[in-house]
């Protein structure tokens, strides 16, 4: 089953062919690629997200050995 962006994909791709709009091909395939590129920036905000979570941990376990 095609999803949103394919089949957006799809759509503008049809348009460009014909003629109706008269975008860059960048812009025409964007929904093809956007998908995965969102899907990368994801993945490094999650990556981020679980090494601030790493650092707090072993800082709060640095305290409570000081006993602070």
């Amino acid at each position: 089953m095609i999803g949103f962006l394919g089949l957006a994909g799809v759509i503008m791709i049809v348009l460009k062919l014909l003629g109706i709009i008269d975008w860059s091909w960048v812009w025409v395939t964007c929904p093809l690629w956007a998908g995965v590129i969102l899907m990368i920036l994801a993945g490094i905000f999650n990556s981020l997200l679980v090494e601030i979570a790493k650092y707090a941990d072993k800082k709060e376990k640095e305290n409570e050995k000081k006993g602070l």
